[in-house]
């Protein structure tokens, strides 16, 4: 019994643990896009319109993340409106609310906007700016 526990103990050591997962958001200057994952599933994904991309679970279709492309025109303005930028970071949520402007005539885009800033707000995301 005690060379099975210790064998059982070798083989558990030998298996590094997987890390656990934390919401992430990545700004790429050169593809002037945000890609914010705030769910660790297996996704694909669905263009939606121009300027966003959903990520959605393979298994449950539910949004697991998304990417947004021509952010670098809306970090200008927000900081036109005095958004704060601290350390060269911008609240992802704040970039959602922004775009909520772009998608004002449809309302089925605006409500993906709403939902991606919830998950923003639960995640307490930030984006780090070059």
């Amino acid at each position: 019994m005690a060379d099975e526990t210790r064998a059982l103990i070798s083989y558990l050591n030998s298996r590094p643990v997987a890390p656990v997962f934390s919401p992430c958001a990545y700004y790429g200057e050169d593809e002037d896009a945000v890609i914010f994952y705030f769910r660790n599933a297996p996704d694909y994904a669905k263009r939606i319109n121009k300027w966003i991309t959903l990520y959605l679970s393979m298994d449950t279709d539910e949004l697991v993340g998304c990417r947004v492309k021509g952010v670098g025109r809306v970090l200008q303005d927000m900081d036109a409106f005095g958004v704060d930028v601290k350390h060269n970071k911008v609240e992802l949520r704040a970039v959602f609310l922004a775009f909520l402007g772009v998608a004002s005539e449809d309302s089925d885009t605006r409500e993906l906007y709403k939902q991606l800033g919830r998950a923003a707000t639960e995640a307490e995301c930030e984006i780090a700016l070059p």
